[in-house]
């Protein structure tokens, strides 16, 4: 997960930076657990969870809706160093199914153009269209967690 945000020396693609261990405050926190970053594998730990609820518990969710948001709002927020997460719906799964991934940047002169960090995959540059409504070949994005 990314937590901040800054913008690159030649202003063409606004970067992550990590500057917590979200892993590790989660896991504690929210659910009980204090091995999980030693031993993601073990018993409770790899398990499904509400990321209103993790931003929450880092103090980081600034607000959440079940819509995507506008290019002007992602813009907004990368460039306050906010990064927007996104959830994404797959079509067809049973039962229903969802994905979250971080929306790290925006390509300058490209506002509908974002860099997607996808934790089950590398890091891309989709457009908005493609985004909202056939990320990956099948996905579609239904929520926005906008970040502090």
């Amino acid at each position: 997960m990314v937590l901040g945000c800054r913008v690159s020396q030649r202003g063409e693609v606004l970067q992550p930076v990590l500057n917590v261990d979200p892993m590790l405050l989660v896991a504690q926190k929210a659910l009980g657990l204090s091995n999980c970053c030693q031993n993601g594998s073990a018993a409770g730990c790899n398990q499904t969870f509400q990321l209103d609820k993790a931003l929450s518990v880092t103090s980081n969710l600034a607000a959440c809706s079940t819509t995507p948001t506008t290019p002007s709002q992602v813009l907004k927020q990368i460039a306050a160093d906010r990064p927007v997460a996104a959830r994404i719906g797959w079509r067809g799964s049973v039962p229903p199914s969802g994905h979250f991934v971080v929306i790290m940047g925006v390509i300058i002169g490209k506002p509908s153009m974002f860099l997607i960090d996808d934790p089950c995959g590398e890091r891309s540059e989709v457009d908005r269209f493609t985004f909202c409504s056939n990320y990956q070949g099948s996905g579609s994005w239904t929520h926005t967690y906008l970040t502090k």
